[in-house]
């Protein structure tokens, strides 16, 4: 999978990047040269040494994202996402 897209789907659970830095991915994930941020090379460090894939999520009628848990083999809201990445992703904020 594109780095860039795990960047952004990390950033969709965390919202850690900033817009500009999301605008950087987008076109970085699209293959345009564009220079990453300092946060951006550490968050894609932080996804490498996890080897993070991100969930499988889903946008329900209710408007709000879920992921589902392969564990309960369920859909549960994001914010119920656990995964060490998360707490190194709120420390780029």
């Amino acid at each position: 999978m594109n780095p860039y897209k795990n960047l952004l789907s990390l950033d969709g659970i965390t919202k850690f990047l900033t817009q500009g830095e999301r605008i950087i991915a987008i076109k970085k994930m699209l293959e345009q040269p564009m220079e990453l941020t300092e946060k951006m090379h550490k968050a894609l460090e932080v996804i490498d040494h996890f080897q993070w894939q991100p969930p499988e999520t889903v946008i329900k009628q209710d408007r709000l994202l879920y992921f589902f848990n392969k564990d309960t083999e369920k859909w549960q809201p994001i914010e119920q996402y656990q995964h060490p990445i998360i707490n190194e992703a709120n420390k780029l904020k």
